[in-house]
């Protein structure tokens, strides 16, 4: 049996979607159309970076969910479903 395992020299990701969104979930007092641009752009992110921050990024969403109105709460919902479906 052989296991292999890639280093990361950094908790930070490279692509550029999902960098953003991790910026502005830090900030929940951000303009409510950039958070909504950001939650947008995760659809886009690369998939598997998306698996990899997957945990950092479904509690962002569902603080989103948690704390913000209707039409972001939503957003984030689907697009939390749309990540755990990929």
């Amino acid at each position: 049996m052989t296991f292999s395992t890639k280093l990361c020299s950094s908790v930070y990701t490279l692509d550029a979607h999902l960098n953003t969104f991790l910026k502005l979930s830090l900030d929940p007092k951000q303009d409510q159309d950039k958070i909504v641009a950001g939650i947008e752009g995760l659809t886009s992110a690369n998939k598997k970076e998306l698996v990899q921050f997957f945990p950092v990024i479904a509690r962002g969403l569902l603080e989103l969910i948690s704390v913000f109105p209707p039409r972001i709460s939503l957003l984030s919902f689907s697009t939390l479903l749309t990540i755990a479906d990929a």
